[in-house]
């Protein structure tokens, strides 16, 4: 479950960010799980989560991948990345605060 600070820290960014947000309150655990049980992620190298967010997809996508996989978040609000870099410690788990319109670039400079 979500703790009142990332409800507020994902609600105060929305506020201030909703054209490239698109919601004020975080998916739920059970949507997260109920969207990504028909992708098969297992085998996949790299993953590419679009507007992380406070980690509730994140945490889903870690639980469902190989340990060799490597997962991508991208978040345009440095709050939102920030509060990702304390609160989700996995080794997979590369966070890039930017905007998704420069992905290809992201992707460059990381190697991909």
């Amino acid at each position: 479950m979500l703790s009142k600070s990332s409800k507020w820290i994902f609600f105060k960014e929305s506020l201030k960010k909703f054209k490239t947000q698109g919601a004020f309150f975080p998916s739920t655990n059970y949507l997260a799980k109920y969207m990504l049980e028909p992708l098969d992620i297992e085998n996949e190298d790299i993953i590419v989560e679009l507007g992380a967010g406070t980690g509730i997809f994140t945490k889903k996508i870690l639980e469902k991948m190989s340990k060799e996989s490597r997962l991508i978040a991208f978040d345009i609000s440095k709050e939102m990345t920030d509060y990702l870099q304390k609160n989700i410690k996995d080794e997979r788990l590369i966070i890039v605060n930017g905007d998704v319109s420069e992905l290809s670039k992201h992707l460059k400079n990381l190697g991909i």
